[in-house]
């Protein structure tokens, strides 16, 4: 063969791909400088070789595809592996042609190492792969759409739009599932972004394919070739967030002006209870003067019963307000029902009639009756504001109640005895959603500052805490009517205690107390009861006194609140002069002080104003006889 015929022009000699010539039967005739520098071999050492000793990938099936192909077009390409001497391997891209020049025909190939190319491929891959599990790895919803339709959504999307995987959500037109008040806006945006703008996150509302709606946050971008991204942010979780946030805040406010009540009420307790100390202690002393008959003793009892029940309004304030302990004790329900229904009458409009089912005979329950006197005015303002509106009825019923067992009784009930009031107004009623809620603290349908939604949460808790139940039944139209059940006392545990009469006794007693009404009353009272009474108006003038005389006085009662003095300082001093003298200690209200801390300072009692002469009588008559404590 002419060497001439098969060396390589010289244009290719130094070109930048491998050029190899090789005959019919491929075997190498020649190569250029690339194609010895890329395999490692010298010009004499690769002449003579076959591909097979420096190309993998190319034997079998994929060599004869390209003899094939190379035959019948005269030209073919491949892409390989070329293997250099040292054993290493890189891509090429070889294309291969047919040379016929008047002899034998001739193969030249051209090889391109084509490893950067590789090597930014794969790199390529490899980001698509990192960006697609980012996508999908995202809480946020991704979507891109073209023309407004959706060519691309990842498993968070496909979430929110109620689809079992992202492949159902492709092709849908983006616009169905926006909720029809955000639609018009989420339109605007979608058309902005396909001209070429970035806008950034809006709320909006989105619908599923079950037809519930939830709010988002959205923004888009366009990413080319007519395509834009969209990222969608579940904002439900949020939202909940922020009205449990709410919810709190509203709670502590409710706390806080709870707490500015029950300072209130503290400091009106003490003053009112002073007030009512003198009016009661004026009016028992009265009636135990006048002979029975006598018009002004009538007056007088009636004087001492109204002064009574401002005592137990106070006491209901100061229990509301979480300033004194609930005092359970037997309590019959129909008549403490009947003692607050004055009071319940009082706030109902006029266009409201109540009717009345109380069985006397009902029984007794264990509890303060504050506890019942709560129940009642939270349930009777609860129909109230349900039948503004129109008006209507509130029925207040008190009734016995045989449970026999537990198939048929009320949630939360087992079988025996109970006493059930109920209240039952006309009003607007509940649907089921208000139903479920309706015990919740803090939960209201009323306005902004018509309610607290506190009145059947404290209804509930109270009924909870003497053992019982409530019930509640109520539909839309058709008013409402909320029980509550109570254990009813047996014969014995509900007889109630007999108010013990005032018993004469005799001593001389010092009386300490800053208020001249408070001093003269509760000293009239004394004296009528046969005790000789030295007052003083202050514990430094008190204290003087029993130093000058400690044997005169029997007994020593003082006030807790006084000038420059506390009563339980003064206890405190009058023990030191003479160890063992009993100390009565009155309040009309105090945080600091309560009957155990008084007995531990040495006192034989606290006792809280206004007191009326049988109380007051039987409480010096203990201490007199006591002893030390």
């Amino acid at each position: 063969m002419d060497r001439r015929a098969v060396e390589i022009p010289e244009l290719l000699v130094r070109g930048p791909d491998a050029v190899l010539l090789l005959d019919a039967e491929a075997t190498v005739l020649d190569v250029n400088e690339e194609a010895c520098r890329s395999l490692g071999y010298a010009r004499e050492e690769l002449v003579g070789k076959k591909p097979r000793d420096f190309v993998d990938g190319l034997d079998g099936p994929a060599l004869e595809r390209v003899t094939a192909v190379l035959k019948e077009r005269g030209v073919a390409s491949y892409h390989a592996l070329h293997r250099r001497k040292d054993g290493t391997c890189f891509p090429v891209e070889t294309r291969l042609g047919v040379l016929r020049r008047g002899g034998p025909p001739t193969i030249v190939a051209f090889a391109r190492d084509v490893s950067e190319q590789e090597a930014a491929r794969r790199a390529l891959r490899e980001s698509e792969a990192r960006y697609q599990l980012l996508v999908e790895l995202l809480p946020d919803g991704v979507v891109t759409f073209r023309e407004g339709r959706v060519t691309f959504a990842n498993h968070a999307a496909a979430r929110l739009g109620g689809f079992s995987g992202p492949e159902e959500f492709v092709g849908h037109r983006a616009l169905e599932f926006v909720h029809p008040d955000s639609r018009a806006a989420t339109l605007a945006r979608m058309r902005r972004v396909e001209a070429g703008e970035q806008v950034p996150f809006e709320a909006a509302r989105l619908v599923g394919r079950d037809g519930s709606s939830y709010p988002v946050e959205m923004a888009g971008a366009p990413i080319g070739g007519g395509e834009a991204v969209g990222v969608i942010r579940d904002l439900t979780e949020r939202e909940r967030a922020e009205a449990e946030r709410a919810a709190l805040e509203e709670r502590l406010r409710q706390s806080e002006k709870l707490e500015a009540l029950g300072t209130l009420a503290g400091g009106v307790a003490h003053d009112f209870n002073n007030v009512l100390a003198a009016i009661l202690g004026h009016a028992d002393a009265l009636a135990a003067e006048l002979p029975p008959g006598d018009p002004g003793r009538e007056d007088a009892v009636q004087i001492a019963t109204a002064a009574r029940r401002a005592k137990g309004v106070v006491q209901q304030i100061l229990a509301f307000a979480r300033r004194r302990p609930a005092e359970a004790r037997p309590v019959d329900a129909a008549a403490t029902v009947r003692e607050e229904l004055q009071l319940v009458r009082s706030a109902m409009p006029a266009n409201v009639r109540l009717e009345l089912r109380i069985d006397p005979g009902a029984g007794a329950v264990r509890a303060d009756p504050t506890h019942v006197h709560q129940i009642l005015l939270n349930l009777a303002a609860n129909g109230r504001d349900a039948m503004q509106d129109g008006g209507g009825v509130l029925a207040v019923e008190v009734a016995r109640a045989e449970v026999p067992g537990a198939d048929g009784a009320p949630p939360g009930l087992a079988a025996g005895s109970w006493i059930r009031l109920s209240v039952r107004d006309t009003g607007v009623g509940m649907d089921a959603a208000t139903r479920a809620r309706a015990f919740e603290p803090y939960f209201t349908t009323k306005p902004v500052g018509a309610g607290s939604g506190l009145g059947l949460a404290v209804v509930h808790g109270i009924a909870v805490s003497l053992g019982g139940a409530v019930t509640l039944e109520s539909a839309p139209g058709r008013g409402t009517t909320v029980a509550v059940w109570l254990p009813r006392l047996d014969g014995a545990a509900a007889t109630a205690i007999p108010a013990p009469a005032a018993r004469a006794g005799n001593g001389r007693l010092l009386l300490v107390d800053d208020d001249p009404p408070v001093a003269r009353a509760i000293g009239r009272m004394l004296e009528s009861l046969g005790y000789e009474v030295t007052t003083a108006g202050d514990g430094a003038s008190a204290l003087a006194r029993f130093r000058a005389e400690p044997d005169r006085f029997d007994c020593v009662i003082t006030d807790q609140t006084l000038p420059g003095m506390r009563g339980d300082e003064l206890t405190a001093a009058l023990l030191g002069v003479r160890p063992g003298v009993p100390i009565l200690i009155c309040t009309g209200f105090s945080e600091r002080l309560d009957d155990e801390r008084a007995r531990a300072l040495g006192a034989r009692a606290l006792l809280m104003k206004p007191l009326d002469r049988a109380q007051l009588g039987e409480a010096v008559r203990a201490a007199l006889g006591a002893g030390p404590p």
